[in-house]
């Protein structure tokens, strides 16, 4: 049961990470896959590399793939060249909906098939993020799920829309728009031993039912009775579950918050002010927050800077979160020309109720609090529609207020960078050259010995400026039923992965 469904699309260039990712992985095969220890491995993929200017990615579809799609057509080349001129290819620019696609579109030159086995991607930026971007480690996006062109031309796109197919572990059978997705077990998935893979992948249990259930008290009711096996929680709901026979498991860093004052490169806005951005942080009790909402460091951390979380790539204690500080705060704001908030116009902090990050408009309202009692700011909380607040920053319509969401965890956050930065970026958090410069020179380092520091320096440039910044990162928690004996999801995800490892007392 889930919070939310997000867009109910099953092509990744029409999502926006908002709840799709576990009923597109149910469904997609993906180009390149990955493992519990944050390791890239070979998928539909069997092999990548870059080109020696780093600016063209090869990889190698083989002919003899086992991979097949759920009408039992074999999975080509072809359908991989389909699938990424549709997710990233030019035509996505205009035609997706998807703030990664989009931006990946604008940095990719060409999508040509060199040879009987192998695609090349070239873009006109270097990306080193490119291959994780589209691997199953990426949690906040699928643009490495394969569509079957045959299929998708055959029905057209509002026929692939209401009756999908992919080449992922379970086949689609039922689709109950804002209730239910209903799948079955695909026994033909290719991924496991007899076809040279390292695991069996297939799944140990026949059906997978996903059902939209907004409401936690609903979720934990249905999993005590029975009627539920795997369920977004709170920790507030922990002793129900455990007193009725179940259990919580935990997703290691499986999300962050982002607290965004909008357009800040506006002159005469308070927030282009550095000083400003500082006093919002400094004035907000992490801990408090922490220890009330998600139950002290089990639920939550505050180390790490927005993706960068400890165990990402390019993580250092620099980039932990300020701590409170309020007298400080008082002194910037002062410094900044609002002493006791005089002057500083009424804003809104912008919001919604997350499926990946549990408690997010009591999180709005404690921060709103805090500005209010150590700032003296004017400031309302309005929770909102996710996708209809995404569409309003995007088209600036929110400039001068600020934009408080979650996002996945990830080990490899650097198209993130790109889209804070970059001019074209219609999610952008600045317009300074240097810092698009330093996430140019970050995401050239192709060699994964130096990525580390590049990456270091990239987030630190990003951190001092503050744009942006994280109240904490959350370990996500999913109640599971008396009827589950073993599950084991991965870390840096907030949906439930590894599903193959789910085994039932039965």
């Amino acid at each position: 049961m889930q919070t939310v469904f997000g867009t109910e699309a099953f092509e990744p260039r029409y999502t926006l990470g908002l709840g799709e990712t576990t009923y597109q992985r149910a469904l997609h095969g993906l180009v390149i896959e990955g493992n519990y220890d944050t390791q890239m491995v070979p998928g539909i993929a069997s092999a990548w590399e870059v080109s020696e200017d780093g600016f063209t990615w090869s990889l190698t579809i083989p002919a003899d793939s086992a991979a097949t799609f759920h009408n039992g057509e074999p999975v080509t080349i072809n359908d991989v060249e389909f699938s990424f001129q549709r997710y990233f290819g030019k035509e996505a620019e205009d035609e997706a909906t998807s703030t990664g696609a989009i931006n990946w579109s604008r940095l990719t030159d060409r999508i040509e098939i060199t040879g009987p086995e192998t695609i090349e991607v070239t873009h006109n930026k270097l990306s080193s993020s490119f291959p994780f971007t589209y691997s199953a480690l990426q949690s906040s996006s699928d643009g490495g799920s394969i569509l079957p062109q045959n299929y998708h031309e055959e029905v057209g796109e509002d026929g692939y829309a209401d009756a999908p197919i992919g080449a992922g572990p379970f086949r689609l059978v039922e689709f109950k728009r804002s209730e239910q997705l209903l799948f079955e077990q695909f026994p033909d998935y290719y991924y496991n031993p007899d076809n040279g893979f390292p695991e069996d992948r297939r799944m140990k249990f026949k059906t997978l039912d996903m059902r939209l259930v907004p409401e936690e008290s609903t979720r934990v009711a249905a999993l005590i009775a029975g009627e539920a096996d795997i369920v977004e929680v709170t920790l507030q709901s922990r002793p129900r579950v455990e007193a009725a026979g179940g259990r919580y498991v935990w997703i290691q860093e499986g999300s962050y918050t982002q607290v965004r004052p909008i357009g800040c490169w506006i002159p005469g806005l308070p927030c282009n002010d550095k000083r400003v951005r500082y006093a919002l942080d400094y004035a907000i009790d992490k801990e408090l927050i922490r220890d009330n909402l998600y139950g002290g460091t089990e639920g939550a951390g505050l180390a790490g800077f927005e993706a960068v979380t400890p165990s990402t790539l390019g993580y250092s204690p620099e980039l932990d979160a300020t701590p409170y500080d309020p007298d400080r705060a008082r002194e910037l704001l002062a410094a900044a020309g609002y002493p006791g908030g005089e002057g500083y116009p009424p804003f809104t902090l912008y919001t919604w109720q997350a499926s990946d990050t549990p408690f997010m408009v009591e999180h709005a309202e404690l921060i709103a609090q805090m500005w209010q009692d150590n700032l003296g700011l004017d400031v309302t909380v309005e929770a909102g529609q996710n996708v209809s607040i995404r569409e309003r920053v995007r088209n600036r319509e929110l400039d001068g207020h600020v934009y408080f969401r979650s996002n996945e965890g990830r080990w490899d956050g650097g198209s993130l960078v790109r889209s804070m930065h970059y001019l074209d970026s219609s999610l952008r958090q600045s317009e300074d050259p240097e810092l698009a410069r330093i996430a140019d020179e970050g995401l050239s380092v192709m060699d994964p010995a130096l990525r580390h520091d590049a990456y270091n320096k990239m987030y630190l440039a990003s951190w001092e400026e503050h744009y942006s910044f994280s109240t904490t990162y959350t370990n996500l928690p999913l109640g599971l039923s008396k009827r589950i004996n073993t599950y084991q999801p991965w870390p840096l995800g907030p949906y439930p992965t590894a599903l193959w490892t789910v085994t039932l007392n039965q």
